[in-house]
């Protein structure tokens, strides 16, 4: 399902101006995607793309149960790699020049349970670069600490950018690429088991480029 906005000079029709830049036909049902088009000259026109990249990924690997013992650091938790590849024909049609990233995830404690914290590492890579489990292998792109408190959800939120310094500007470029995420969950300092329940609530992405749609 997906929303299609114009912010433009004149009367064409939005359902021209996409099919002429190549997303037509091409979409899922499970892709929220917007795109905002303004006319900034004869040819060429700023292009602002919202994708849902959280639809890309398998729901089983978007929730999950946590159980650190006390006293304990675990080793990282990670979900099975997930391949997403963007709108077909967007690479094509948009040249872009930046991506915007925003993440979140929540981690509810169950009641009466131990505190602790749960650093979240986030993976990108490039799919034909081994088996799956290849992006583990890479550097994290985002790392971010959560507070786990017994009966309290807690979210841990992120905006970050793609650029070619942490690879993920070429791989949105290229239009598919591998996401992984690892949890890892410290109870060192805790008497009690810390248990949760983690899920991913939000990864988006907005491609800001140009691309001749007229």
């Amino acid at each position: 399902m997906f929303q299609l906005m114009q912010r433009m000079r004149g009367m064409r029709g939005i359902s021209n101006a996409i099919a002429a830049a190549g997303f037509a036909g091409t979409l899922t049902p499970t892709l929220a995607l917007t795109v905002a088009i303004a006319l900034t000259g004869c040819g060429a026109n700023e292009v602002v793309v919202s994708v849902n990249l959280l639809s890309f990924i398998d729901p089983e690997e978007q929730t999950g149960p946590y159980a650190a013992p006390p006293g304990v650091i675990l080793p990282p938790e990670t979900i099975e790699p997930q391949t997403i590849s963007l709108v077909e024909g967007l690479p094509n049609a948009v040249n872009m020049e930046r991506v915007e990233l925003t993440f979140s995830i929540d981690f509810a404690g169950d009641p009466s349970t131990g505190d602790g914290t749960a650093e979240v590492r986030l993976y990108f890579a490039d799919p034909d670069s081994g088996n799956g489990s290849a992006v583990y292998q890479t550097q994290p792109v985002y790392t971010g600490v959560a507070t786990l408190t017994g009966g309290t959800t807690t979210q841990l939120s992120s905006t970050f950018e793609a650029t070619q310094a942490n690879g993920l500007l070429p791989l949105f470029q290229s239009g598919q690429f591998s996401f992984g995420m690892a949890i890892v969950y410290d109870a060192s300092g805790s008497i009690d088991p810390v248990v949760g329940t983690w899920t991913l609530t939000r990864i988006d992405a907005v491609v800001v480029g140009t691309g001749d749609v007229f």
